[in-house]
């Protein structure tokens, strides 16, 4: 048998018979295929539902062209939604809803950001031309939103099969109803809910939308930094009223109507030609309000369906419903108990407090006749604001006059003769109370009008202040990626406006302060030098010279900063300076040299003439010859105590440089042919042929032993053996040519610059690479290293200036220069440099990083561990082998004498406060000591080969521990007696009970089991999970487990229950572990990518999960709670985040690479204004942190100096501006610190920045400075 296809004579046959013929039609057609046997129900239930009955669940009735879709869908599934499935950049994770034509997926997007969303698809099979219209009127109406409580679209498109999309933000809430019922909330917390509902609908409303399908399910609720926020989902049934919502002719089947029953106005349930309006809303918004406060809908749902469409209607169109008072009284005694403690109450001041504004407020809005309906979801909300602040409402009980017209109509037969007495007895009473009834509806008119002017101008105040919010989020989002991508200038200037848009934005201040904290950004030393060509410094370090553009050599002091001596010189073409830094080698253009006292500035030694223009002139190291390269096409050797010409080096092709060896007695010579050639000194002979480069010799030096020759050339650099004749022995490879080379003053490296854009650093004499090649954003032209040897400064033709990192082979600092640096000098015996600049400007610049590294506590022979004390003020304890020693973390220094033990350990810990410790002895020997007396009390344990997972209780009342067989076991510390175990097969990851009296211990079979400690017995069944589980903790009270396991599931579980609360929490991968809030209100959890916040025990997402790098490891919440840091083991990334907002606060932390294997977990000390995490090697680390936000603006200086720093602005159109560092803001801010109260934590930071990097602390709060920071850290590496 043929299967049908989308054409088949049969299947149009099949659509044609009455719904009650199709089935057993349908199973004649699949009786001899078994395929389509095995789905005939599935078809049959298609089949028997026909127009115009609306299918089961959707408001929509199935066209015969949708049936036909659907049971082609049913007879080839083959286009179904999967998880994992990809649709454009959007991978599906999970189904998570699904309507009458379309199903909505959770979806992870990737890029250009990366987050989750709402993924809605058109359902296979249901792509008829009716309802790819709804489909798309849908989008248009969603993407027509701009609100905080509208759910909003970020995309659209179509599937590869054709099946349109669109994908709209990820509303992680409840149904409004289900929220305020689960939260207990009271009557006038439900009615200020529904104000942000009414002022969502009244922006669609404005927007030219009538949603026409208002229910609690389409309404959820989320929360925003503990705040709830309704959002309106689901527009799939929207009608313009003033637009088109799609360019596809929609039009609701004849006898349909759209919308679900029990929430539908009348006029929507009328056949009639009358349309529907922004007042069918208020009717559902009615239906929503009487739900919210008593419980139960005006109608029963499930009455209206069993009484058949025609039923429905009429109940809808023509009954009143109760007042929802007297709703409320028709309920069972249960439901009405059960209703009333759901809203904070007792049914008797629930009835009361609905009876009166709130029953007529509901009632307004529920009136048959739309004209008597609130004009607006505004008026609604502005009468429900009116109630709540005990103000008089608009809404009123219906006048006598209206119910006698609702009586008439319903009664007209009934009423005829009594009316025709009463017109004439009542025409004059009707008349006046008309004319009295137009007045005060005037006057009511002119006061509503009044107040709703009001109300318009607080929601544009408000659309004002949200669309500030707006474009905070966006401009710190772009600041984000600008600062992953390196551009950190941009970066600032980006966080700077985002503040200044949002000042509400609080959480901004600590991110600045990490920003400028954690990064290393330059800092001038002094003002500029202004009208400076060039500059540089004398070989004894101690001055600093400038040339300027009035040819004044002047030279300053670097000791006191003060000016020295200054002489005038003549157009220079070249220039050296001899090796004691006394006399001055100047080429003019006048093709003569002349040799300068420096102290005088008078010429010592010349004119010299040279016969053609002087390309380059050099002393010898030693100070007696002077060499010359000349445009005659020759190289000339010069006494330089005489002015004797002692030799002249004919050449071929011109000249490019003239180079000394270290002992003065050799010369090398460069040619624009790409020769190079070796000269004897004075005399001038040859002592090698004429070698050739690859394309061009550039520069030409010796390594400070002499040993070596380098030659940089067009692909990047030779180098030569000077005692083996010069032969070659490696070619050090750019990918274009190199002009610039420098040796360290130890000679064991070799840095190099190319055309290529990048600089390398090579091992002498290996030619290896040390580092990969560092990246420049434009050619590289200059390099050199520093004076301590630390560093590397290298130049790039985009006027940028990058310091290098020589131990990490990172940036030191960020680029300096804004485009327009043109040469560089460093310092011979000082950490700086100098750049001189196209704005004819000169600065000095310190070399190295000015950023906060972590005070590294090195490790030590004998000590086995460190107890950091989070109630002091930065102190902890030391475990030695010997005894027991306070440490001042802030120092590393050891404090007061050393506390002995009466016997030498191997290992152990502490107990918090250091009360008692669990120690080996050796041999596997362990004992329990108590630490509170003089004495110190012993209590042996037992022979193990090894003690692992060693947990003390909160109170250190028990510790538990397992062996290496896996057994565990409790002891209580006062006498050292087990009380529970030996357990068999347990798991690592056990927890103690906040009041102690529980050990809740994960076995590897996946259960975890309860034991009581005081008798040592297990309570009750264990609580079972489907894979091993690494995470349990208990809540703060003891009432909640969480238990988190290898297949990505945390669940929390009833403790004297042992049932399961909330509902399972999915994770990306297994979950590493968790942690709860003091108030046991929150808890977080993390797999190897993320780290979540939830709600308990809803398990409502509180934020959007917080990446904290690739494979996390730890996280903890701050000492406050305001705050939450993760420590990601692969990428040795440290990140600070705010545990509201789930936005990051700090990260990556720098200096976090050192740490590799951690041992401790992480934490906070001093108010958290510190954090610290131990390593395997048993060293400490030690991280300054920004402090906690305040709840004001971001300080103004602070602004400032971000904005200086930026070194350009954002224009009004958001686009960044490029400039150059504002020093003089920078300064204004450096005063404005100094005024500011010490205590002031912003401040100090601030302060901190700014401070003189030489002998300043290592970090705000330290008290140690970064010299001997540094020493800390070279003890780390092994470094003397």
């Amino acid at each position: 048998m043929n299967r049908p296809g989308s054409d088949d004579p049969l299947l149009a046959r099949l659509m044609d018979l009455p719904p009650a013929e199709r089935p057993a039609f349908c199973e004649r057609w699949c009786s001899d295929d078994p395929g389509l046997r095995a789905r005939s129900p599935e078809v049959s239930r298609l089949l028997a539902t026909a127009p115009p009955a609306p299918v089961p669940g959707t408001a929509l009735p199935l066209s015969a062209d949708a049936m036909a879709n659907a049971l082609r869908f049913a007879l080839d599934p083959g286009d179904r939604e999967t998880v994992g499935l990809r649709i454009g950049p959007y991978k599906l994770l999970q189904r998570i809803g699904e309507g009458g034509f379309g199903t909505v997926w959770m979806a992870d997007q990737q890029e250009p950001l990366r987050r989750h969303v709402a993924l809605k698809i058109l359902k296979v099979g249901m792509d008829t031309e009716e309802v790819i219209a709804r489909f798309e009127v849908e989008r248009q109406a969603l993407a027509l939103m701009d609100h905080p409580n509208i759910a909003r679209v970020f995309d659209a498109g179509a599937t590869v099969s054709g099946r349109p999309y669109f994908v709209m933000e990820l509303v992680r809430g409840v149904p409004i109803t289900h929220y305020c019922d689960q939260h207990r909330l009271t009557a006038a917390a439900r009615l200020n809910l529904f104000v942000a509902v009414c002022q969502a609908v009244q922006h669609a409303h404005q927007k030219g939308v009538i949603h026409r399908d208002i229910k609690p399910s389409n309404i959820l609720v989320t929360l925003h930094d503990g705040t709830p926020v309704p959002k309106i989902i689901d527009f799939g049934i929207a009608k313009a009223t003033d637009r088109k919502l799609s360019e596809k002719t929609l039009v609701t089947q004849f006898h349909a109507f759209v919308g679900t029953p029990v929430y539908t106005s009348p006029e929507q349930m009328e056949m009639s030609g009358l349309d529907v309006d922004t007042r069918s809303d208020i009717y559902s918004l009615g239906v929503l309000l009487y739900e919210l406060l008593a419980g139960r809908p005006p109608f029963d749902a499930a009455a209206l369906l069993k009484a058949g469409l025609e039923a429905m209607r009429r109940t809808i169109r023509e009954v009143d419903p109760p007042r929802p008072s007297n709703r409320l009284g028709t309920l069972p005694e249960a439901d009405r108990t059960s209703v009333a403690q759901q809203r904070g109450t007792d049914a008797t001041k629930l009835a009361l407090l609905l009876r009166g504004d709130v029953d007529w407020i509901v009632m307004r809005c529920l009136e048959k006749d739309r004209t008597r309906r609130y004009e607006t979801a505004a008026a609604l909300a502005l009468d429900i604001e009116r109630h709540l602040q005990h103000e008089p409402v608009a809404a009123r009980p219906p006048s006598s006059a209206y119910r006698i017209g609702k009586f008439v109509r319903r009664h007209r037969v009934g009423v005829a003769a009594a009316s025709a007495v009463a017109v004439s007895l009542v025409a004059g009473l009707i008349v006046a109370s008309t004319l009295f009834v137009r007045e005060r509806a005037a006057r009511q008119r002119a006061v509503v009008a009044e107040q709703s002017e009001s109300r318009l101008r607080q929601q544009a105040d408000a659309a004002r202040l949200a669309e500030a919010k707006r474009a905070s989020r966006t401009s710190q989002a772009l600041a984000e990626q600008l600062l992953r991508e390196g551009r950190t200038g941009e970066s600032l200037a980006h966080f700077v406006r985002a503040a200044r848009s949002d000042p509400e934005n609080h959480a901004l201040g600590p991110r600045l302060l990490a920003v400028l904290g954690y990064r290393s950004f330059a800092l001038p030393i002094g003002a500029p030098i202004l009208d400076a060509q060039r500059g540089g410094y004398t070989r004894d370090g101690r001055q600093l010279w400038t040339y300027h553009t009035d040819n004044t050599v002047r030279f300053r002091d670097l000791a006191t900063g003060n000016p020295a001596q200054s002489f005038v010189l003549p157009d220079v073409a070249a220039a050296d300076e001899s090796a004691d830094g006394r006399r001055w080698a100047i080429a003019g253009i006048d093709d003569r040299v002349v040799v300068l006292d420096i102290a005088t500035g008078r010429t010592g030694l010349g004119p010299l003439p040279q016969g053609g223009r002087v390309l380059e002139v050099r002393f010898s190291p030693d100070g007696r010859w002077l060499a010359t390269a000349v445009s005659n096409l020759s190289a000339k050797i010069w006494d330089a105590g005489t002015g004797q010409l002692r030799a002249t080096l004919p050449h071929t092709t011109p000249l490019g440089t003239v180079t000394f060896s270290p002992d003065s007695r050799r010369l090398v010579t460069t040619a624009s042919s790409a020769q190079w050639r070796v000269w004897s000194v004075p005399d001038g002979v040859a002592l090698t042929p004429s070698y050739t480069a690859r394309t061009q010799a550039n520069q030409a030096l010796f390594s400070p032993d002499g040993k070596l020759l380098v030659i940089t050339d067009g692909a990047g650099a030779l180098m030569a053996d000077s005692e083996a004749g010069f032969a070659l022995v490696q070619k050090l490879d750019h990918d274009g040519p190199c002009y610039a080379a420098e040796f360290s003053r130890d000679g064991t490296l070799l840095a190099t610059t190319s055309d290529d854009a990048t600089a390398k650093v090579w091992e002498m004499p290996s030619g290896q690479l040390h580092f990969p090649p560092f990246p420049h954003g434009g050619l590289a032209r200059e390099v050199h290293f520093s004076a301590t040897g630390r560093h590397l400064v290298t130049r790039s033709l985009d006027g940028m200036v990058r310091v290098w990192n020589l131990t990490t082979g990172q940036l030191a600092q960020e680029p300096i220069g804004a485009g327009q640096v043109r040469g560089i000098s460093v310092a011979p015996e000082r950490n700086e440099f100098l750049t001189y600049n196209r704005d004819r400007t000169a600065s000095r610049w310190q070399a190295g990083s000015g950023a906060i590294r972590p005070l590294f506590i090195p490790a030590e022979p004998d000590r086995w561990r460190i107890l950091a004390d989070a109630d002091s003020e930065g102190m902890g304890w030391g475990l030695y082998r010997h005894g027991l020693q306070r440490i001042d973390l802030l120092t590393g220094r050891k404090t007061g004498a050393l506390r002995p033990w009466p016997a030498a350990v191997f290992g152990g810990v502490l107990a918090s406060g250091a009360t008692h410790a669990c120690v080996d002895l050796g041999g596997g020997e362990w004992e329990l000591w108590d630490l509170r007396g003089a004495e110190v009390a012993r209590h042996p344990l037992g022979h193990y080969r090894e003690l692992r997972s060693l947990v003390f209780s909160g109170d250190a009342s028990f510790l538990a521990a397992i062996d290496a067989p896996r057994n565990l076991r409790v002891w209580e510390t006062r006498r050292g007696t087990r009380v529970v175990g030996p357990i068999e097969g347990s798991g690592r990851f056990f927890t103690f009970s906040p009041d102690h009296r529980l050990l809740a211990a994960p076995m590897l079979n996946g259960t975890v089991t309860l034991w009581d400690i005081a008798s040592g017995s297990r309570v009750g069944e264990p609580l079972c999970h489907r894979a091993p589980i690494q995470a349990v903790r208990f809540s703060p009270d003891g009432k909640f487990l969480v238990c988190g396991s290898h297949d990505g599931v945390a669940q929390l579980w009833d403790v004297r229950t042992r049932r399961p609360v909330g509902p399972p929490l999915s994770h990306h991968g297994f979950v590493r572990g968790a942690a709860f809030s003091g108030d046991g209100q929150r808890l977080l959890t993390w797999d190897p990518l993320d780290v979540h916040l939830w709600d308990v025990p809803t398990g409502t997402p509180l934020s959007e999960p917080m990446v904290g790098g690739n494979d996390i490891n730890l996280a903890i919440f701050s000492t406050d709670e305001t705050r939450v840091a993760t420590w990601a083991r692969s990428a040795t990334d440290i990140r600070l985040w705010d545990s509201r907002s789930g936005q990051m606060i700090a990260g990556p932390i720098g200096g976090a690479e050192r740490l590799g294997d951690v041992m401790g977990p992480l934490g906070f000390i001093a108010g958290g204004r510190f954090l610290t995490i131990a390593t395997v090697s048993r060293t400490l680390f030690v991280w300054p942190l920004p402090p906690p936000e305040r709840q004001q603006p971001v300080p103004e200086w602070l602004l400032t100096l971000a904005g200086g720093l930026a070194g350009g602005e954002v224009d009004a159109n958001a686009v960044f501006r490029e400039g150059r560092l504002d020093l003089a803001a920078i300064e204004r801010v450096r005063s404005e610190l100094s005024q500011l109260p010490k205590d002031d934590a912003y401040a100090e930071w601030g302060r901190w920045f700014l401070a003189d990097r030489s002998t300043r602390a290592a970090g705000p709060g330290l008290k140690i400075s970064a010299a001997e920071a540094e020493r800390f850290s070279d003890q780390t590496k092994g470094r003397p």
